[in-house]
């Protein structure tokens, strides 16, 4: 069997990062196949996506790199057939950086994508909205061995380290899978392009507003067209991260109406108010960075806004940028350096206190929401 020349270690990812390439899996990777990139299974063109305001030019840059490095000297650092890195792309324990989207990886892609088949109905779906500039790790992970399906990665890394967690953690405490009735769908390019403002030369903030715009337009759409692709009638988990909360929030009600509504989990939301009824972590000293703009929404039972000390998206006091590591932390989230806003990236990524009680309640939902139980928690006075 072929070998693959995969991750090339950390000097040469980091190189890359330097010189703005992102690194692709080698060519023998790479074989020709159609991608079904949706978010249920309607199809991805590279000029649909880059119109819709895909950040995709780095990635595209570097699609090459590996190729090009030495494929006899890569397969003796980095030995591993073809089965196996396979299996490692939808690991949702490997928590290595393996760049991929279906409009520059479509071969790789297509083999690793295992949407739900006609019959494969899952009992509740997750749609999730990545944030801001996640759209270089479009990772499909199946979560449990027994589900019959992958998602289809545009949940990205925090979302997905969510979702890898809890079925962890429901293992252990039940000796059962969670995520086996699970299907995780990440809105896509086409329905909601997570740009990054001002991470490039000749991005502008209005970019942020049109991602936001096209996410909110489109989230029901996405839901109407798994649906009718499917055949399948599930009942939906909402999911936003960052950028991604300000997506997600507000579109309850009409799953409500439909008694398809499982719950909310809004992570570090940018538009968080002091004093929220629905925090878990840190309640916020003067709010998000989008507070002064937020509109009232819906306050249910099943609704968490989680907040983590120091991440300056969530809020916005002198004490939390000071505390996240930099002084100027906020306005450099925008650029998309690392080490500012750094608590920002960690959700789910590294260890918090109040984890296990966020995997602890949004699994109680889902386990109501599969086994047919009422389980709704109630609002705090």
């Amino acid at each position: 069997m072929s070998r693959f020349k995969v991750s090339v270690g950390a000097g040469i990812i980091a190189l890359c990062a330097t010189v703005g390439l992102i690194a692709s899996p080698p060519a023998s990777a790479l074989s020709s196949g159609s991608s079904s990139g949706s978010s249920g299974g309607s199809s991805l063109s590279s000029s649909d996506a880059l119109s819709s305001g895909s950040s995709l030019g780095s990635l595209s840059s570097g699609e090459s790199l590996l190729s090009s490095a030495g494929s006899s000297l890569l397969d003796r650092i980095f030995p591993e057939t073809e089965e196996e890195f396979l299996e490692r792309v939808t690991d949702p324990s490997d928590t290595s950086e393996i760049p991929l989207h279906p409009l520059l990886n479509e071969g790789l892609y297509s083999k690793v994508f295992d949407p739900p088949q006609g019959g494969e109905c899952p009992a509740v779906t997750v749609v999730a909205a990545r944030g801001s500039g996640q759209n270089f790790q479009i990772r499909p992970t199946r979560y449990s061995e027994e589900a019959p399906w992958t998602s289809n990665g545009f949940e990205e890394r925090n979302i997905r380290a969510f979702f890898a967690r809890l079925e962890e953690k429901h293992r252990q405490d039940t000796g059962q899978s969670l995520m086996k009735d699970v299907y995780v769908m990440g809105l896509t390019d086409i329905d909601y392009p997570a740009l990054l403002p001002l991470s490039s030369e000749g991005s502008t903030a209005l970019e942020f507003g049109s991602s936001l715009l096209k996410g909110r337009e489109n989230i029901q759409k996405a839901i109407t067209r798994f649906e009718a692709e499917t055949g399948c009638t599930s009942k939906y988990l909402l999911v936003g991260y960052s950028q991604g909360v300000l997506v997600v929030d507000g579109q309850e009600q009409g799953l409500i109406d439909r008694d398809q509504y499982v719950g909310s989990l809004l992570i570090a939301n940018p538009q968080l108010r002091m004093e929220d009824p629905t925090i878990i972590g840190h309640d916020p000293i003067a709010g998000g960075i989008m507070s002064s703009l937020a509109d009232a929404q819906l306050l249910h039972p099943n609704k968490i806004n989680y907040c983590i000390p120091a991440d300056v998206v969530c809020d916005r006091a002198a004490s939390q940028f000071s505390a996240s590591g930099s002084s100027i932390a906020g306005a450099q989230l925008s650029t998309g350096n690392p080490r500012n806003g750094r608590k920002h990236l960690q959700y789910f990524v590294t260890e918090q206190e109040w984890d296990d009680e966020v995997l602890n309640t949004v699994g109680g939902w889902i386990t109501g929401a599969t086994t047919g139980s009422d389980h709704i928690q109630e609002l705090p006075e």
